[in-house]
């Protein structure tokens, strides 16, 4: 009967590891299970807090898009209408303008800084200072 007395009290206890481990278990699934569904809660919030930000940004950029659209098409007609109306200036802005990159282009090509220093600058200057009355 001893036998049976010893094995008794390991069984109990054995059982009672069994329990407690069953308890821990169902315990860790019941937090997983909350953390689980907190995580998806803020997955969502992310989401549409993203596309909220999204959509934002979408409408800022079709804004500005417009309006330099607006802008360039405005300064491009008072370009053209300019050029209609004083065709002279605009052949000499032209013409200008084609000096000065001829100008350029050569001077990049040879090894003399002090002649591009002396005929770039006036030319660049004028042509600036033309441009600048032309888009006043």
């Amino acid at each position: 009967m001893e036998a049976t007395t010893k094995n008794q009290p390991q069984s109990s206890h054995a059982a009672a590891t069994k329990m407690a481990a069953s308890t821990i278990s169902e315990s860790g699934q019941k937090i997983a299970a909350t953390v689980s569904e907190a995580a998806q809660t803020v997955r969502e919030q992310v989401e549409e807090r993203g596309a909220e930000v999204l959509e934002q940004a979408r409408q800022k950029v079709s804004e500005a898009y417009d309006q330099t659209t607006k802008n360039v098409t405005e300064q491009y007609e008072k370009a053209i209408d300019y050029g209609r109306e004083n065709p002279g200036t605009t052949v000499l802005i032209a013409l200008g303008i084609g000096v000065g990159l001829g100008v350029l282009l050569a001077g990049g090509f040879s090894n003399s800084r002090s002649r591009r220093s002396r005929l770039v600058e006036p030319v660049l200057d004028s042509v600036s200072t033309l441009a600048r009355a032309l888009f006043r």
